[in-house]
C-alpha cells in the first residue's frame, strides 16, 4: 500500500520532482564551482567551530581559545553550531570509511581533507531549499492549480540569489527558514502550538528573522486568543532551552 501511494504520488508530481533533480544538479554544480575561489570567511568559521566541537566541547567554540584560521569564535545560536557540529562528524566518518579501503594516509587526499567538508556544510541548506519549495508547491496546489504550484515552487528553487546563498556561499540562511515555512504551514492549517515551537526552532538557528515577530503576533491574533498565544509561547521557550 505505501508503495502504491509513492508510485502514485510519483506519478502525479513528476514534472514538480525532475524540477527537484534539476534544481540539485545545478546547486552541487554551483558548489564545486564555488571550490575554485578562495574560501568565504564563513566557511573557515564552518570548519573552525566543527573541529573545536569534535576535538573539544560545543561550549569551546564560543571561546577564541582553540581557533586555527584566525577568524571570530561562535557567535551564532546553538542550532547553527549543531549543523556545523554534525556535518563536521560526518565528514571525519566518511574520511575513515575512504582512507580504509584506499589505503591512503591520513592527510594525503586534498578533496577530503579541503572540498568534502565546504561540500557537506552546504548540505544542510542545500536539503532545506528542496523542502522549503516543496512546501511551497504543497500549499499553492491546494489553493490553486498543479500548474501554478509547479510555477511558483520553480520561482524559489531556481532564484539566483537562493542558489548563491546556499550553495556558493554556503550560508544556513535557508536552514532557518525552513523552520519558519514550516511553522507558516503548520498556521495555515490552523494548528496553534507547533507554529510558535517552530519559529522558536528557527530563532535558535539564527536570529535574522526575529523582526517577524510582530507579523506573527498578529497573524496569531486573528486566530486564538491571547492567554494561548502567551501560553505556547512560554512553553515554547522552555522547550527551546532544554
Amino acid at each position: 500500500s505505501l508503495i502504491m501511494k509513492l508510485f502514485s504520488f510519483i506519478k502525479l508530481n513528476r514534472i514538480f520532482l525532475l524540477l527537484i533533480v534539476i534544481s540539485l544538479i545545478l546547486r552541487v554544480t554551483t558548489t564545486l564551482y564555488s571550490f575554485q575561489f578562495r574560501e568565504n570567511t564563513d566557511a573557515l568559521r564552518w570548519k573552525d567551530w566543527g573541529r573545536i566541537a569534535y576535538l573539544h566541547s560545543l561550549a569551546d567554540t564560543y571561546k577564541p581559545t582553540y581557533l586555527t584560521f584566525g577568524t571570530l569564535p561562535n557567535n551564532m545560536p546553538p542550532g547553527t553550531l549543531y549543523a556545523v557540529a554534525g556535518m563536521y562528524d560526518l565528514n571525519i566518518q566518511i574520511s575513515k570509511v575512504i582512507l580504509k579501503f584506499t589505503g591512503a594516509k591520513e592527510g594525503s587526499i586534498l578533496w577530503i581533507n579541503q572540498y568534502l567538508p565546504n561540500l557537506l556544510f552546504r548540505f544542510p541548506s542545500i536539503i532545506s531549499d528542496i523542502i522549503i519549495a516543496y512546501l511551497i508547491y504543497h500549499i499553492v496546489k491546494e489553493k490553486k492549480s498543479r500548474k501554478i504550484a509547479i510555477f511558483s515552487s520553480s520561482l524559489f528553487l531556481f532564484n539566483p540569489i537562493v542558489i548563491y546563498n546556499s550553495s556558493f556561499m554556503g550560508q544556513m540562511d535557508s536552514l532557518n527558514n525552513i523552520f519558519v515555512f514550516v511553522s507558516i504551514f503548520l498556521l495555515y492549517k490552523n494548528r496553534t502550538f507547533f507554529p510558535i515551537l517552530f519559529f522558536f526552532l528557527s530563532l535558535f538557528i539564527k536570529l535574522s528573522l526575529i523582526f517577524f515577530i510582530p507579523v506573527y503576533a498578529i497573524l496569531f491574533l486573528q486566530k486564538k486568543s491571547l492567554k494561548k498565544i502567551i501560553a505556547y509561547t512560554l512553553l515554547s521557550f522552555a522547550c527551546i532551552m532544554l
